[in-house]
């Protein structure tokens, strides 16, 4: 496990950053039972699944902004963008 942890520095860092999530129904600092569907959550979630992708080479960049993203949108014209760019209306 030793040499394992030593030579995946990365996936390591991230399996600890998983693990270090709370679980649902978990007592949170304040007592209660953790709500996964808090904004708080779902946004750790997101970087969790961009930060998964970049270790697997499966993130994608943005055409527009160059931006390193978990997904992109295609676009007629052949560009892929980031939803943010489709959102501001980029193309």
């Amino acid at each position: 496990m030793d040499e394992t942890a030593k030579s995946q520095a990365q996936l390591l860092q991230f399996v600890k950053k998983v693990s270090d999530q709370t679980h649902e129904g978990e007592p949170g600092e304040d007592g209660q039972p953790f709500d996964p569907a808090s904004e708080d959550a779902i946004a750790t979630l997101n970087q969790i699944i961009l930060e998964a992708r970049q270790l697997l080479g499966t993130a994608e960049k943005c055409d527009e902004c160059g931006e390193v993203v978990p997904y992109v949108i295609g676009c007629p014209g052949g560009a892929e963008i980031c939803q943010d760019c489709f959102d501001a209306g980029q193309h």
